[in-house]
Order: structure tokens, then sequence, then C-alpha cells
């Protein structure tokens, strides 16, 4: 378990701070990210780091933080059902929220990575 937190760990730093190469190692090849409506995907590891890549460019994330998570995991195959708590500027407007995602992730090359991220939930906190 303790490398499934490495990557949970890894995944988040990575993104909040710009760090692409990092982000991308946290990524299965063939990843989705599904959309929060569940009607569109983004697929293939360049896309979903575009994906990140192009928040980061209209966003300015002041805090993050993984305020709990759960791992199941059988064999190479594990899903994390994660509880969060972010800070962020977005068009001259500052926004914190609490959510949940919930990942699949597959043991690739004897490292953790993502296969599949979904926002679950995203509450406004006023």
């Amino acid at each position: 378990m303790k490398t499934i937190e490495k990557l949970i760990d890894n995944f988040n730093a990575s993104w909040t701070t710009g760090d692409y190469v990092t982000f991308e190692k946290c990524l299965h090849d063939d990843v989705i990210f599904m959309s929060p409506d569940f009607k569109q995907s983004i697929i293939g590891k360049k896309a979903c780091t575009e994906s990140i890549q192009q928040y980061n460019k209209i966003a300015e994330t002041k805090h993050f933080e993984v305020t709990n998570s759960q791992i199941f995991q059988w064999g190479s195959t594990a899903n994390v059902i994660m509880d969060y708590y972010i800070e962020y500027r977005l068009n001259d407007t500052d926004h914190k929220e609490n959510g949940k995602e919930s990942w699949t992730i597959k043991l690739d090359s004897l490292q953790w990575k993502v296969l599949w991220r979904a926002l679950l939930e995203n509450n406004k906190i006023t």
C-alpha cells in the first residue's frame, strides 16, 4: 500500500506544481480521464497531461490536500477513492471546494500507474 500512497502523493504534487514530467510518469499509456458528467473522456497520456496543463494555464491552485483515501487492491489492479479539499483562483475569483475522485490503477513494470480517473463529487464552499 505504501507504493500506492506514493503514487497518490506524486500525482497530486506534480499537477499542482506543474511538474509534468513526474505527472506523466504517474499515468498508464492508455489512461482515461472522465469528465465530471461522464459524457466525455480524455484518452491517452499525452491528452490527459495537456488537460492538466490547460487547467494550470487558466487557474492558480493555491492549496490542495487529500483529506481521506481508501485503497482497494486485487493483485495488480486497485481502486482509489479520494476525498480532497482545494482552493484555487479562476477568472479573478477565488474558489474553495471539497471533492471526491475515483481512480483505477494498475501495476505496470513494477510501478503503480493511473489507468482511469473520474471526479465523482465537487462541492463549493461559500
